[in-house]
């Protein structure tokens, strides 16, 4: 016979001891359903290979709400705090502590390594700090046509990954914010560092800054659109 599973839920006669015969057609049945539902659900459903590696859970619904809270999807966001960005700099920015890294991306210094191929969103994000700007008065100290700028690109690249540039306004005296963000495919072993740069104030400004990557999924192939 055919399994009604998956397609849907078969119901089953229940049989009385001693007053009915229990036929083999009736085993058979239930053998059926049996097995469809183990094709269904494959062999051990409460694992799955990330990566390379075999990770498994106590039962299926454990499983199934890993993938729903997104615990196995790597993410990092890293801060560096307070630094004195220099004029004309190109150095990347060191950074000082995180906030969460699930996958090991950050092993201190500049650089964040991919832990997996797949997508990924770049998102980085600097605040220049008011606090060592000059006075309006002092203004030929401070060029006010000069560029403040973030990036993203790979250690030695020449090609970001994502910038944004500007320049800062007449009259400012608080603060300036940048932001950029980029998805894009990135692969295991490569890397990334974010880069502030600056060309107004001479001795340097004061900047706290963030980056983070977040993983979508994996690499699109034949079986996996």
């Amino acid at each position: 016979m055919v399994a009604i599973y998956p397609n849907a839920v078969k119901k089953f006669s229940y049989r009385q001891d001693y007053t009915e015969l229990v036929e083999a057609a009736d085993v058979n049945v239930s053998y059926d359903e049996i097995t469809a539902i183990q094709n269904t659900l494959g062999i051990t459903p409460s694992s799955d290979t990330i990566d390379g590696t075999l990770y498994t859970w106590s039962n299926v619904g454990a499983r199934i709400s890993a993938v729903r809270k997104g615990v196995s999807n790597p993410f990092v966001n890293v801060w560096a705090s307070n630094k004195i960005i220099g004029y004309n700099t190109s150095t990347p920015l060191q950074w000082t502590s995180k906030t969460w890294d699930t996958h090991g991306m950050w092993g201190g210094g500049p650089t964040l390594v991919c832990p997996r191929s797949g997508v990924y969103t770049f998102d980085i994000y600097i605040r220049w700090h008011a606090d060592n700007l000059p006075a309006d008065s002092q203004q030929p100290a401070f060029n006010r046509s000069g560029a403040l700028g973030i990036k993203a690109l790979s250690a030695g690249a020449t090609s970001e990954y994502v910038d944004q540039i500007g320049y800062f306004p007449q009259g400012w005296q608080r603060s300036n914010h940048q932001s950029a963000s980029v998805t894009l495919p990135w692969n295991k072993g490569n890397n990334v560092e974010m880069i502030a740069y600056q060309n107004t104030l001479t001795t340097g400004i004061t900047a706290t800054a963030m980056m983070s990557v977040t993983y979508h999924r994996d690499p699109p192939t034949t079986n996996n659109l």
